[in-house]
């Protein structure tokens, strides 16, 4: 071989000197800069209203950011010496002033109001120019650099002796977001037409020919092509996040978030943290979701073996044995990985008290799509039935437990929570009867009791004379 130009055979990474440690910590970095970037064209966009992205025309600044306010209204007192007649014109001049200084004080909040939203349309317009990130960006979460443990600690086991403080921050949040956005776009089942119209192809000799038989045709074929197609797609990037180790870095940030919200490394009295831990797990919330909530995974025999391989990660945290992997799971045993997934949730919402209801729904939706999951997934054995209404039971209780919480006076609740609650609570309810006659003993017919009727009820703090309507509709039959 030539020495001088070796073969590509010949170059490898050791002999090029390359480092895969030292480039994750570059990718990392360069995420960081990215980020760093992004706040300052937020910044300068929202403040600069002569600027326009390329290819974009300039945003017009709307007309009550250019109204000139008077100076501030000075309203005198009453001289006690006037007249009659001279205080009479005064009462009238005050009036018209404190008329003038309502007017003035109702258009200052609306010219806030627009200029705060027409800063949010600058920045958002600058941001969304920005080219977006390549999917592959994602696999960055399994790197060690953004590890939430140690290189030697792996899987549930080892979890609960990591001593770990922080969880979260802007470069996690940033990957988590497009890792949701990825898996959406890939997973997602878009509707193809039946067919074109105005396309079809006609004889040019019997214009009365049957066309629809041909045309279907030819557009289920275009569909099963294009969905063939999509499907492997999917499935190559799910390979690669499951070689990054993407979704076994999932799984150790809920097992974090959940020892540092509920186990002994909590910290009640820390806001900030918590207002952390909160946006991390909504984001790993959404994550888990548009996995459990896609067709795709578990329709054919492809999609159910790379589910299998992504709850092995997801719910063990196992980085590794993925590369074994042969054959394709049962439904047991992607019901038991089910079930770690949903453990970890679970103790997220309820395992310490949260303000935010918000949030609480957004792990109860996470847990209905685990349950929507297992029951698409599970086959007619009993076991795989029973794992399946275990967690329409633990649904059950969460939604149960999630209404008798406290929750802040400035919380709007309606339909779509309380009523979920309600709804989930009595549809998985192992007694729905005893569940439905608990309803109307200890909580409707407790609301006349309390003050003014207007609650709330001691045992369900969540049903009062606005909240009524939810539960009224949601002991009704189906």
């Amino acid at each position: 071989a030539d020495p001088i130009n070796p073969s590509a055979s010949a170059i490898t990474s050791s002999s090029q000197g390359f480092d895969c440690k030292d480039v994750q910590q570059k990718v990392i970095e360069r995420l960081k800069a990215l980020i760093d970037l992004e706040e300052e064209l937020r910044f300068t966009s929202s403040n600069c209203y002569v600027f326009s992205p390329p290819g974009l025309d300039l945003l017009p600044a709307p007309k009550e950011l250019y109204e000139v306010y008077s100076p501030n209204v000075d309203i005198p007192e009453y001289d006690p010496h006037a007249s009659k007649a001279q205080k009479k014109a005064a009462a009238l001049e005050k009036k018209k002033l404190v008329k003038r200084a309502k007017e003035k004080e109702k258009s200052k909040s609306k010219m806030l109001k627009a200029k705060k939203k027409h800063e949010e349309l600058l920045y958002t317009r600058a941001l969304g120019a920005l080219r977006p990130l390549d999917p592959q960006v994602c696999c960055a979460i399994g790197f060690d650099g953004l590890s939430v443990v140690q290189d030697s600690a792996e899987g549930s086991q080892c979890l609960s002796q990591v001593q770990v403080t922080e969880c979260g921050g802007p470069v996690i949040t940033l990957l988590l977001n497009l890792l949701d956005k990825s898996l959406s776009d890939i997973l997602s089942e878009k509707k193809s037409c039946a067919f074109n119209a105005g396309n079809e192809e006609k004889s040019d000799d019997n214009p009365y020919q049957d066309v629809s038989r041909s045309t279907k045709t030819n557009a289920a074929s275009a569909v099963f092509i294009s969905s063939e197609d999509s499907s492997k797609k999917c499935f190559v990037l799910l390979q690669s996040y499951l070689n990054s180790g993407v979704f076994a870095s999932l799984h150790e940030h809920l097992a974090i978030v959940a020892e540092l919200r509920c186990g002994h490394n909590s910290s009640n009295n820390d806001e900030e943290k918590e207002k952390r831990l909160v946006a991390t797990a909504r984001c790993l919330f959404s994550c888990t979701r548009t996995l459990f909530e896609s067709e795709i995974l578990t329709r054919s025999a492809s999609g159910k073996f790379f589910l299998g391989l992504i709850l092995k990660q997801l719910g063990k945290g196992d980085r590794n044995s993925f590369h074994d992997s042969v054959r394709r799971h049962s439904s047991v045993q992607i019901n038991y990985l089910l079930g770690h997934v949903a453990d970890n949730v679970s103790e997220i919402i309820t395992g310490a008290y949260t303000g935010d209801l918000e949030f609480a729904m957004d792990g109860v939706l996470t847990m209905q799509s685990i349950y929507e999951c297992s029951k698409r997934i599970s086959d007619d054995s009993s076991d795989a039935k029973d794992a399946t209404m275990d967690f329409g039971k633990r649904l059950s209780g969460v939604s149960d437990k999630l209404l008798k919480e406290h929750w802040p006076e400035e919380t709007k609740m309606n339909k779509s929570n309380v009523g979920k609650l309600l709804t989930l609570f009595l549809e998985h309810s192992p007694d729905r009867m005893s569940s439905l006659t608990r309803l109307v003993d200890d909580v409707l017919l407790e609301l006349p009791h309390t003050e003014k009727c207007k609650g709330p009820v001691t045992n369900y703090p969540t049903c009062s004379s606005s909240s009524f309507g939810s539960y009224y509709t949601g002991r009704s039959p189906k």
